[in-house]
């Protein structure tokens, strides 16, 4: 059959077209991350019938964010240790204060780095869980983008349906099979991510490929004009698909968008992440005297929940559940340790 169609769509060449690699970095956290997603994607599945992939990618967030809670303790000492030495930050910077020459500023720069080695305080310590994390988000897009390669049921699924388009074959022959696959399959190339990629329309895994972006329209319109006796089995496949990749009626695995209800991800997103930063600001913000630091907060209170939103437009929705859950978790979590180390500290100092 693939030989056949091979041979005939020139236009599209014979070779498998694939997503992009995600990249020996990458790679591995997306592999690794995959397979802990089907392991409790199984699970899910096992008492979820609706909402499975959703349910699923909110305890992989749970689970990821328990085992960066060593990290997030090291992050809340050395801001509690960062709070402990801000007073003397504040003398060094009035020692120096209204002398902005180079040489200057070279001296007393040296000397808060020479207080932070002292006091064993790394500055960019908040920083580690922002950029721990943003690995795990670029590996769950790939992840979402094909989540019937990492998740068995779901690749059942797609397999069942590239098999019922491939029997078009047989059943239409190659010239027909082709002239009612190419408009579809066609339209789903244009984006940039394919321009390289080359289609063999016989191949299985090009097929899954292709078919993984179709929105429901498009799925509609594709089996509408199928052979009739084959309409009702697509109609139940891609039932069958919608009911584990679907969460609240979005589709997990496709980019948000600007259109609803996808838009609902990225503004949630945008959010949790702007209360999740305010009630931190909050809670730490008797950790620092420093105007610049707090300038600093004050900024990113507001910069980090647009640049969120914005990147979640145009990922996967279910890199946005992820990000949503993440905020949530992490709010709890900073109550929790900061009632543990904050309060400690103070008693200690007072």
């Amino acid at each position: 059959m693939s030989s056949i169609i091979s041979e005939t769509v020139v236009l599209f060449g014979g070779g498998n077209m694939v997503m992009n690699d995600p990249g020996f970095i990458v790679g591995p956290i997306t592999s690794f991350f995959g397979s802990i997603l089907n392991f409790i994607f199984e699970f899910v599945n096992s008492f979820a019938t609706y909402n499975t992939l959703g349910i699923s990618i909110v305890l992989l967030t749970i689970f990821t964010r328990v085992i960066m809670i060593p990290l997030a303790i090291k992050t809340q000492k050395s801001m509690v240790a960062m709070q402990a030495i801000s007073p003397e930050m504040m003398k060094i910077r009035k020692k120096y204060e209204g002398d902005r020459s180079r040489e200057t500023q070279q001296k007393m720069n040296a000397e808060i780095q020479a207080l932070y080695s002292k006091n064993k305080v790394n500055p960019l310590g908040g920083c580690l869980p922002i950029l721990v994390q943003m690995p795990i988000f670029i590996a769950l897009n790939f992840i979402m983008q094909q989540s019937y390669r990492y998740v068995t049921e779901i690749g059942s699924v797609f397999s069942q349906i590239s098999e019922q388009i491939l029997s078009m074959v047989d059943y239409l022959g190659a010239e027909a099979y082709l002239q009612l696959v190419i408009p579809h399959f066609r339209a789903k190339i244009t984006n940039s991510m394919w321009e390289a990629g080359r289609l063999n329309a016989g191949v299985a895994a090009d097929v899954e490929t292709i078919v993984s972006r179709f929105s429901a329209a498009e799925w509609s319109s594709f089996i509408a004009e199928m052979p009739a006796d084959m309409q009702a089995t697509m109609y139940e496949l891609v039932a069958q698909k919608d009911a584990l990749e679907m969460f609240f009626g979005i589709n997990l695995g496709q980019l948000s968008g600007m259109a609803f209800p996808g838009i609902i991800i990225p503004i949630l997103a945008a959010v949790t992440t702007f209360l999740s930063s305010y009630f931190m600001t909050k809670l730490t913000s008797s950790m620092t005297t420093d105007p610049t630091q707090k300038q600093m907060q004050k900024v990113m209170l507001f910069m980090m929940p647009l640049m969120l939103g914005f990147f979640t437009i145009q990922m996967a929705a279910g890199v946005g559940v992820y990000w949503i859950t993440s905020s949530i978790f992490q709010f709890v979590q900073q109550i929790i340790l900061n009632k543990m180390y904050f309060k400690k500290n103070v008693q200690a100092t007072s």
